[in-house]
Formats: C-alpha cells, sequence, structure tokens
C-alpha cells in the first residue's frame, strides 16, 4: 500500500508534468523503443488507478501545498518581526552586542546608519527593577551627555552598586524625591518609586550636574505631538533645535526623557506607562547622533512605530527615520 501510494506521488508530481514531452513528435534519431517502453509503462499505470485513488492523490497533493503555504507565511511572519519575538523571550540584549562609541568612551549597542551624517545607536542598559524607569531614563541620559563631554565613565552604566547608591531604597535621587513630594498626599508617595515628569523635572535639576532647562525636555504624553495647544516638542525643534544644527562650527546637545502614553500618578495603582532615554548630539563638523536606552529589557527602539523615531523624524525629516526599517 505504501509503495503505491509512493508510485501515485511520483505519477501526479513527475509524470503528468513531463507527459506532454513524451507524446510529443520525436526526431528520427530519438531511441523510439524506450520511449515507447516508457510510454506503455504510463499507459498501464494510468489504467490501474482507481478514481478514487486518483482523487485522494490529488487531495493529499493539495493538503501538502496548503501546509506549505501556512507554513512559509508563518517563517515570513517570524522574520519580519524576529527582533521583537526574540527580545520578548530572551530579552532585547542579546542584539546589542556590538562596540559603540559615546564621546570617546565605548560600551556595548547596536548603531543603525540613517544618513550619511547621521546615525542612531542604542546603547545598553541595565533592567530596571519594579517601576523605576523614571530613574533609569535620568541616569542613562545623563551618563551619555557626561560621556560626550569626556567626563563620563560608561562602566557606570552597567554598574548595580553606583545605580543602587542613587536611587534604590535608600539612594540620594530617591530620598531627595520622597522628601521633595511627601506632602501630597493623594500620590501615595511613600517610597519614591514612581516618577512623573515633575519628579525628572527635580531629579534632573538637583543631580543633573549643571543641566541647563534648556538642554532637556521631558515628554509625558508623545501623542500629543502635532496637536495644536498641546504641543511643546515640536515649537522646541523649529525654534531651538534646527537653528542650532544649522550651526556647524558649534556642537549640541539636547536631551529627550520620553514617556509613553498616559501615566498614573498615585504609587498604589502603579504606572500605565514607561519612560525612556533619546540624546541628541551634534558634533562640530555637523554630523550628528541620536543615542538611545531602555531600562525595560532593552527593547529594540530601532524597530516598529516608536516614539523615540517619531521625534527623529520631526527633526531629520520622516525619509530619514524610515530608513530604520530598511
Amino acid at each position: 500500500m505504501i509503495l503505491k501510494k509512493h508510485i501515485l506521488i511520483f505519477y501526479f508530481l513527475c509524470i503528468i508534468p513531463i507527459s506532454p514531452l513524451i507524446h510529443a513528435e520525436l526526431p528520427a534519431s530519438s531511441n523510439q523503443s524506450i520511449v515507447q517502453k516508457l510510454r506503455d509503462h504510463i499507459a498501464k499505470t494510468h489504467a490501474k488507478l482507481t478514481k478514487e485513488e486518483k482523487n485522494k492523490t490529488i487531495d493529499r497533493i493539495i493538503g501538502l501545498a496548503i501546509k506549505a503555504g501556512i507554513y512559509g507565511f508563518l517563517f515570513w511572519l517570524f522574520w519580519r518581526n524576529r527582533y521583537e519575538i526574540i527580545a520578548t523571550f530572551l530579552g532585547g540584549a542579546v542584539f546589542l552586542n556590538q562596540n559603540i562609541t559615546i564621546g570617546n568612551a565605548q560600551c556595548k549597542g547596536r548603531q543603525v546608519q540613517l544618513a550619511n551624517n547621521v546615525v542612531f545607536k542604542q546603547f545598553i542598559s541595565q533592567d530596571q527593577v519594579g517601576g523605576s524607569c523614571g530613574y533609569w531614563a535620568a541616569y542613562n541620559g545623563l551618563t551619555a551627555m557626561s560621556a560626550l563631554n569626556g567626563n563620563g565613565n560608561l562602566a557606570q552604566l552597567l554598574d548595580a552598586n553606583n545605580a543602587q547608591a542613587l536611587f534604590g531604597p535608600q539612594g540620594q535621587w530617591r530620598q531627595q524625591i520622597i522628601q521633595r513630594f511627601r506632602i501630597n498626599a493623594s500620590r501615595g508617595y511613600t517610597s519614591g518609586e514612581w516618577l512623573g515628569d515633575g519628579e525628572i523635572e527635580e531629579v534632573m535639576g538637583v543631580f543633573g550636574g549643571g543641566i541647563q532647562n534648556h538642554q532637556y525636555i521631558v515628554i509625558n504624553n508623545p501623542d500629543l505631538i502635532g496637536r495644536s495647544g498641546f504641543d511643546e516638542v515640536t515649537p522646541l525643534i523649529n525654534q531651538q533645535i534646527r537653528p542650532a544644527l544649522q550651526n556647524n562650527n558649534q556642537p549640541y546637545a539636547h536631551l529627550f526623557i520620553v514617556g509613553n502614553m498616559q501615566h498614573s500618578n498615585t504609587e498604589q495603582t502603579g504606572s500605565a506607562g514607561h519612560w525612556r532615554t533619546l540624546l541628541l548630539n551634534k558634533r562640530a563638523d555637523g554630523s550628528r547622533e541620536y543615542l538611545a536606552a531602555d531600562s525595560a529589557g532593552n527593547w529594540p527602539i530601532w524597530r516598529g512605530n516608536d516614539s523615540l523615531k517619531k521625534i527623529i523624524g520631526l527633526i531629520e525629516g520622516q525619509e530619514v527615520a524610515n530608513r530604520f526599517d530598511t
């Protein structure tokens, strides 16, 4: 029975497609006896097959074709979203394995060339604990900015003890936030875990190493970009950032602490958003780099529809931002 099925499959996959050639007129020099024997064998095999067997074989071939199509589609879907799928199970740090530079210092990350003079770099971050992403966004941004100025040690990025001393349960940053905002009982600020935009600005102002207000912006909800009366980002780009980028003889840097949609301001209910880092650095020669970090598993920022890419698109143009996905 198994042999018979193999014969049927061979017949439908191999013999039928070449049958027009077999039945075609052959040159006189052809070996007529061999061809005739092949024709006779095909005719006998065809005669032995019942209609039911033929239909079963056709159904099986169709079934195999459908399965091949499904498997092919699933593989294409996986390959298209491989970064996100792998990052979900293994963490995004597996992709941040290139040696990149921030200032004169080196660290692990990933680099994407967006234009001849524009590059995107995602540098590796420690994974946050609990809802401490606001601290990490400020910490990663300030550490990268110090590195650009030649003062930072990027080893701090992966130094758990250093982060613990700053915003662990007894950390200096966290204690400042608790003391500053504990009078607001409606926020339930007892542990200083979750930071809203006001708390991040407090951290930047007190521990930012002299960073000025015009050197950074805290964006609570990037969905408001482009909405009249709510958008603070577009005016900043048009009035401050673009003119600075056109001054090729002067280095320039701007730090974005970017939230993700609406945030809950109550520790008891947790947070409904996430904070990340984007640092624009323009060198004196006019070339630019965008440095980014995500403390929630080092998610691959350069993939998909991302709010940080949206900001880059506003500055550089959407055509440049679209090159992330090429």
